[in-house]
């Protein structure tokens, strides 16, 4: 039988993705989402952001056929309250602690003030890792789950020491930092029983991120729209997934067009075309993804994994975090 081009198991082939979601329809999720919100107190919030979430994920089309987020508004409230329990616990902890040592040596009160943001800082990279869990783990396409292997400490020991070393060598190492934090995400993820790999070289992608960033500052912000799409393609061009091998072509003119759009529209919208703002950069961005090359649909099987509950997700809102896709 000859293959379809059309067909999600042709091999040897493109597939694009699509993004089918209107401005007006997020926009009234929104506001049903703030009322419902406002009315229950705030309880409402977990199920309105899925509610945020299954139109993202339904109204995206790979190969002509969409994705799913199969995460309930149930799972994120009860990931709400235990991330609300370990957040007061902690600030609990803290003060006591604080106290006990103004009792003790009040001078040692800056160096308890230092402990409290190193917690903080590691507990973010800990949340990103652990609502990404969370979102692979109830994303579907064609019936078969993502997932993401590995444990949020281990990724949060590495990131924490990573942000440190950019710290103290002002800024130089962020590239670094960046770049393997993306490795560290894109090479433990995998799609049933197809992994994905991210091959990216961390020394080209130090000089695209440093030259990118000297420029954007000697031209006061201009060469901006030049440097992100750089890096952007960059990560995007160096994933692969099975035989597949991911392309993306963004534009620095198409980018600046989209941010200076964007920008029009929340101020003479007032920000109420949030909405379609957040619709037009999802659509930007997913149609120029292509996956190429010898990637069979057909052959990919559910894997067996651990379920992963929300409190990873609850977390990164506590600190107010859009994780995205980790980029």
């Amino acid at each position: 039988m000859e293959n379809n081009p059309e067909s999600p198991s042709a091999q040897s082939n493109a597939f694009t993705a699509k993004f089918t979601g209107e401005g007006l329809e997020l926009f009234l999720i929104l506001l049903a989402n703030a009322i419902l919100t406002f009315l229950t107190l705030g309880i409402y919030a977990a199920w309105g952001k899925v509610r945020i979430l299954q139109f993202f994920y339904s109204n995206t089309e790979f190969s002509g056929q969409p994705f799913r987020f199969t995460g309930t508004g149930k799972e994120l409230f009860f990931g709400y309250l235990k991330a609300i329990l370990i957040i007061i616990g902690f600030y609990i902890l803290y003060s006591l602690l604080v106290y006990l040592v103004l009792q003790i040596s009040p001078t040692l009160v800056p160096l308890m003030l230092v402990a409290f943001y190193v917690f903080i800082i590691y507990a973010i990279h800990f949340a990103i890792y652990s609502s990404l869990r969370y979102r692979f783990s109830r994303t579907t396409y064609r019936e078969i789950r993502f997932g993401l292997a590995g444990k949020p400490v281990d990724f949060a020991n590495d990131a924490f020491k990573n942000f440190f070393l950019s710290i103290i060598t002002l800024g130089i190492w962020t590239p670094f930092y960046m770049h393997r934090k993306f490795s560290y995400i894109y090479n433990r993820l995998h799609y049933g029983n197809m992994k994905f790999e991210y091959v990216g070289d961390e020394r080209e992608f130090f000089k695209i991120a440093i030259v990118g960033f000297l420029l954007t500052l000697v031209t006061f912000g201009i060469y901006y729209f030049w440097w992100y799409p750089q890096m952007y393609n960059y990560y995007i061009r160096h994933l692969k997934i099975g035989e597949g091998q991911f392309s993306t072509e963004i534009e620095p003119g198409e980018f600046f067009g989209l941010i200076f759009t964007n920008l029009l529209l929340t101020i003479f919208t007032l920000g109420l075309g949030f909405a379609w703002i957040q619709v037009r950069t999802a659509r930007f961005f997913i149609e120029r993804f292509e996956l190429a090359g010898d990637f069979d649909l057909d052959s990919v099987v559910q894997k067996v994994q651990e379920d992963v509950d929300a409190t990873g997700e609850g977390l990164a809102d506590a600190f107010d975090m859009d994780i995205g896709l980790g980029i």
